[in-house]
């Protein structure tokens, strides 16, 4: 039996796409070469860990990549790779009009403000636990910890569902049932009706 529903953010409930936000950076003539992706990843794994602020994260990445930009423009770049997964967030509607839903995601403030600000599942959900807020990503099982305890989770009967292997096979190893929900070239591989259906959660 599944009484509560554990979704990441990022290709779960909105898909992304990186070529927006680099076809951006071509047009503005930024180059960006594999050292300034590897720069720029450890930049945003501070900023997803809470570890610097927004102010430096903005000014620290457009020094990377060479970026004359307000804060503002930088911000649509950054933000405007999300969609909505059309297969998950009505399904997750749904499910939080009848039990518990909840957010566990690897993210930044930005993102988490950028998406609250556009799509109502995120109030809708009962809860959330963000990285840069606790200062823990994925998969360490700290932060599934910090959700089991906050919001008062039997992980047996919690289906945890991210598009990571290595984290829902991490959230697994506390008890959760766990969906692998894998994204390829943009699109979801698996339909998330079918796979509730086979799990026997019918919406």
């Amino acid at each position: 039996m599944i009484d509560a529903f554990v979704f990441d953010l990022g290709n779960v409930l909105y898909l992304f796409d990186l070529e927006i936000a680099m076809e951006y950076l071509k047009k503005e003539g930024c180059s960006i070469n594999l050292l300034n992706q590897l720069q720029l990843k450890g930049i945003l794994t501070k900023y997803e860990l809470g570890k610097i602020s927004t102010e430096e994260f903005y000014e620290t990445a457009k020094g990377v990549i060479k970026l004359n930009a307000d804060f503002e423009t930088f911000r649509q770049i950054f933000c405007g790779i999300f969609h909505e997964n059309t297969d998950t967030v009505p399904l997750a509607r749904r499910l939080a009009a009848i039990r518990p839903v909840y957010i566990l995601s690897n993210t930044n403030r930005m993102h988490a403000e950028f998406l609250s600000e556009r799509y109502p599942i995120l109030s809708e959900a009962r809860g959330r636990v963000y990285s840069f807020e606790e200062g823990v990503m994925k998969p360490e099982k700290r932060i599934f910890e910090i959700a089991i305890h906050r919001f008062n989770l039997n992980p047996r009967a919690t289906l945890y569902i991210d598009d990571i292997k290595e984290n829902t096979d991490a959230a697994a190893t506390l008890g959760f049932k766990t969906l692998h929900y894998p994204v390829k070239n943009g699109r979801p591989v698996l339909r998330l009706q079918e796979e509730l259906t086979r799990l026997g959660v019918r919406v």
